[in-house]
């Protein structure tokens, strides 16, 4: 019983040991696990990646929970390209039934990177229209 007591005490004493994974650094995982040398510990996403690879799992891979400021970010991109297929979407409607005079103006209120995008969407249609016409013309 003083064995037991003596070696209770001296685990009270001790500080918890803290793990880190040796690929990651987390240190809260559901499961710690080991390299095949049993020289490191892994968290469980990195040790059950190991095992399946053969290899240390890439980091640019880890999900991480968003905080909020990258949730913004995401939202007011988000906008953004909707924005920006709603004007494209506009302008490609109105192609149709428009002069040039009208286009320009509608083009006046795109940016840059709006009008690259419009272009890049008219030349993959003119593509699409070449082809069909091509193959029309092939099966006369």
């Amino acid at each position: 019983n003083t064995t037991t007591a003596t070696t209770n005490a001296k685990q009270q004493q001790r500080p918890a040991r803290q793990l880190e994974c040796f690929n990651c650094h987390v240190t809260k995982t559901p499961l710690w696990r080991r390299t095949p040398d049993r020289a490191h510990s892994l968290c469980n996403a990195c040790g059950l990646y190991y095992k399946q690879y053969g290899t240390h799992r890439p980091l640019h891979i880890r999900q991480k929970t968003p905080n909020k400021k990258m949730q913004q970010q995401a939202q007011q991109q988000a906008q953004q390209q909707q924005q920006q297929q709603q004007l494209v979407a506009t302008v490609a409607a109105n192609l149709l039934q428009m002069d040039d005079t009208r286009f320009k103006g509608l083009l006046s209120r795109m940016n840059k990177e709006q009008m690259h995008g419009f272009l890049e969407m008219l030349e993959r249609r003119c593509a699409i229209l070449r082809n069909v016409l091509f193959e029309e013309e092939q099966q006369q």
